[in-house]
Formats: structure tokens, sequence, C-alpha cells
């Protein structure tokens, strides 16, 4: 049974993506990145990393563009929610699973697809 991500992890990007974004300064999407995984509540292997991308990505677009916390929290809800919506990415999640981590692939590469179909207000 793979491990799937806990709601937790989420709640901790959810977090510091929303800091990140009311921020004076902007942060950049390494930095931000950075500042989330050297949280010691989350593990270094884990599905979190699945929405890490896509959240960061969401944080900087949405600065970038001037809209509001509300509407941000909105697209990271979407993204948080897109592979129980989307039945060809949960597809390939299941598929390419046992991959993540190995070989040089990693699902935060869905999670990318996922923050630019958000963006762009398709399906993901």
């Amino acid at each position: 049974m793979p491990m799937l991500p806990d709601p937790a992890h989420m709640d901790i990007i959810d977090k510091a993506c929303i800091s990140a974004f009311e921020a004076e300064e902007p942060v950049g999407v390494f930095s931000l990145c950075e500042n989330i995984m050297d949280d010691p509540k989350l593990p270094m292997h884990c599905p979190y990393h699945h929405y890490l991308i896509p959240a960061v990505l969401l944080t900087a677009a949405s600065r970038i563009s001037g809209e509001t916390e509300e509407m941000l929290q909105k697209r990271l809800k979407t993204a948080r929610s897109a592979p129980e919506r989307c039945r060809g990415l949960l597809r390939t999640v299941r598929l390419l699973w046992r991959r993540c981590g190995r070989g040089n692939f990693c699902l935060r590469l869905a999670g990318i697809n996922v923050a630019f179909q958000n963006r762009l207000g398709g399906r993901e």
C-alpha cells in the first residue's frame, strides 16, 4: 500500500505559502521550497513533495499577479484536491508510484502540471 500524503504536512505547506504571500518582501520560489523542506515536522521522503511544488508555484504566481489571499487559498485547495478529482492524473500516479524517488523520476512533475492547469483555469 503506497504512503499517502498526510493532511498535517500539507497544512504546514499551506501556512508557509500564505505567510510568504503576505510577507512585505517577495520570497523566491527556491527559498520558499527550502524553508518548507527545512521544517523538522516534514519527513525527508514523503508524498507531500507532490503538493509542495504546485503550492510554491501558485504562491509565486498569485503574488506576482496581485491576486488576493482568498484567491490563493482557493487555488491551493484546488491543487491539494487535484489527484482525487482528476482520473487521468490519479491513474498516472497509480502507474508511476513505484518509480517515485527512483530512476530520476518524481511525481513533482505531475504537480507542476497541476499548478499550470490551475493558473490557466483548465482542468488537471
